[in-house]
């Protein structure tokens, strides 16, 4: 049978030919895309690999994160940290500090202490410790990504300023 002037024959070979050529494309296109996936992963690992390091230099020099809890730290680094547990992020005042308490539970005869467990009523009816955990954020935050958001800095500082003012309001 002859069809828009070709055989049978002849359209089954070009089908086959376009179909090649379409697999031939596909993966082409499947393998650039698999090494610009490990281009991109290796990039990743670079730039977390640059931040961690300038993190440890940062804690060995002791500056300001010390006495911060460093997982709330690393949970900030990777985009994992809920602005729920900003509390958190208070410098630690010392071992007798009146904030810190236990509790003593009895089982079986031994009685065991477990750290009290600390949550978003810690901030009390004071601005001053939402805001010293929120001004230990904002340090973390440009510190890590300062370079890539310039303007974080301010944005930051703008929302600090909005909710002194607020609380001005709301005391």
């Amino acid at each position: 049978a002859i069809v828009l002037g070709f055989t049978r024959e002849q359209l089954d070979a070009k089908f086959a030919l376009d179909q090649r050529k379409a697999e031939a494309e596909l993966a082409a296109i499947e393998a650039r895309t698999h090494r610009e996936d490990e281009e991109s992963q290796a990039l990743i690992a670079a730039i977390q690999s640059a931040a961690v390091v300038a993190v440890l230099r940062m804690w060995r020099r002791n500056l300001p994160y010390h006495g911060l809890p460093k997982a709330e730290i690393a949970r900030i680094f990777s985009n994992k940290y809920r602005l729920e547990n900003l509390y958190k992020l208070r410098h630690l005042k010392g071992r007798d500090d009146k904030d810190r308490e236990e509790n003593v539970t009895i089982e079986n005869g031994v009685m065991k202490l477990k750290r009290a467990t600390r949550n978003l009523c810690d901030f009390g009816p004071s601005l001053d410790t939402w805001s010293e955990a929120f001004l230990n954020y904002s340090m973390i935050m440009v510190d890590f990504f300062g370079v890539a958001f310039p303007s974080l800095f301010r944005v930051l500082s703008i929302f600090h300023q909005k909710i002194c003012s607020l609380s001005k309001i709301y005391d």
